[in-house]
């Protein structure tokens, strides 16, 4: 626990039992808190977690699993709830850093990304800008999730783009 504590060094906040395999990167100018008995698993391929400013922030809930590969990048805000899973190369990500017509070279607004309490995302999902994945929500592997389609709790997404799963 202590070397995983060394780990997490670059957070604003660890809370108690963190547990760290393998490699994490955590960089850049804002604030990364973890919460209680998380488990970030970079033992095949590193895990990053990175902020672009200085009120940029990444928080990661109690018991919240990581598995390697996920990359977290914050303009603004990602929050991840108590519980939640992030698969195996999976990238979440508030903003989309350039805009798609006019001037490339200037970041657009972010849209904050949130990831409800006991939520699954599978392996090679992607939630962009303004995602928001209800409670108890499973994101499909390989799904990409954006704003313009909420997950809400219980429900599943799979698919590029996204779309909900019909009950049954």
């Amino acid at each position: 626990m202590l070397f995983s504590r060394w780990k997490l060094r670059r957070c604003a906040r660890v809370g108690s039992a963190p547990t760290v395999r393998g490699r994490v990167s955590v960089v850049g100018p804002g604030s990364v808190l973890v919460g209680d008995d998380v488990l970030l698993d970079g033992a095949w391929a590193p895990i990053e977690l990175k902020t672009f400013d200085a009120d940029s922030q990444i928080v990661l809930g109690d018991r919240v699993r990581i598995e390697s590969g996920t990359s977290i990048e914050a303009v603004a805000s990602v929050r991840i709830g108590a519980g939640a899973r992030l698969g195996t190369f999976s990238k979440v990500m508030d903003n989309h850093f350039h805009s798609l017509a006019g001037d490339r070279h200037v970041r657009p607004s972010s849209d904050p990304v949130e990831i409800g309490e006991g939520a699954a995302i599978g392996d090679r999902a992607v939630l962009l800008a303004g995602a928001n994945v209800g409670a108890g929500a499973l994101v499909r592997a390989g799904a990409v999730v954006g704003r313009r389609l909420p997950v809400p709790a219980g429900a599943v997404a799979s698919g590029h783009p996204s779309r909900l799963e019909a009950d049954g």
